[in-house]
């Protein structure tokens, strides 16, 4: 079977909804196949989302070490569970707002915010006290991610990235493959949650660790401290998306209405 014919069967196991959605708010065929391939996963709402947040964009555009620290095939499919940013648009923050307040507003709705960080992830602590020759260390977040088999340990940050977070999130990764992880589990990652950073200095900070870690930054909602001008623009998209679901929802009722009436006629 040929691409066209590829393309075909995929659109043909999306919902009329979904491929109204995705007609209507992509023009560009390549994009909107990509979101096609993975639509029948996702409800109507978390696509019109995806496609606001530009979830093509952010999957695997994480700053990574990811090629040296694992082997080939198992940096690739880990690469694929990362997103820059991680899109937080459920999260307001205060001014002055601290990493602990970030904290508490993600695990507020920690289902969302498992969504945020995409498929596959298992909430499995907070403020995880690991005990290291005699020093105690606290993990902010542990994951567990489903589909590749590991750990994910989660470093939240409210300003940029900086160098020395690699140093202790090379600690903490090591510290769970030795006291967590159990022989079926493949090696634990880090990833860096920041508001922002400095991709060369990123670049250079991961060069050279064993550990596997990942720096990406993430966005927050509406009215966070941390949100930019590009940052808005997604907020706002979101909102345009929703609007968007609504009138493709009123043309898929008039579609089913009108032909409701010609197979009546026929008959």
């Amino acid at each position: 079977m040929g691409r066209a014919g590829n393309a075909a069967v995929r659109y043909c196991s999306i919902a009329v909804g979904h491929i109204m959605l995705l007609l209507d708010k992509l023009s560009d065929r390549p994009t909107r196949d990509w979101y096609a391939a993975r639509a029948t996963s996702w409800s109507k709402a978390e696509l019109a989302h995806h496609i606001a947040s530009r979830l093509h964009e952010r999957e695997v555009a994480a700053i990574t070490n990811f090629e040296q620290a694992l082997e080939s095939d198992d940096a690739e499919a880990v690469q694929r569970i990362t997103r820059d940013p991680v899109v937080l648009d459920f999260v307001k923050l205060a001014e002055g707002a601290k990493e602990r307040d970030l904290e508490a507003a993600l695990l507020e709705d920690v289902e969302r915010f498992m969504l945020a960080l995409g498929e596959g992830f298992y909430f499995a602590g907070r403020q995880k006290s690991l005990q290291v020759g005699g020093e105690e260390f606290i993990l902010d977040l542990l994951f567990f991610h489903h589909p590749t088999r590991r750990f994910v340990v989660i470093d939240l940050k409210i300003g940029p990235f900086q160098a020395e977070f690699a140093g202790k999130m090379n600690l903490y990764v090591n510290a769970v493959n030795a006291l967590i992880t159990h022989e079926e589990d493949r090696a634990t990652v880090g990833f860096i949650l920041c508001a922002d950073r400095n991709e060369a200095v990123a670049h250079l900070t991961l060069q050279g660790i064993a550990t596997p870690i990942a720096v990406t930054r993430y966005t927050v909602g509406e009215h966070g401290v941390l949100m930019t001008g590009e940052e808005a623009q997604i907020t706002e998209g979101l909102q345009e998306e929703m609007e968007g679901l609504r009138r493709v929802e009123q043309q898929v009722a008039k579609f089913a209405a009108r032909r409701a009436r010609e197979l009546a006629e026929n008959n």
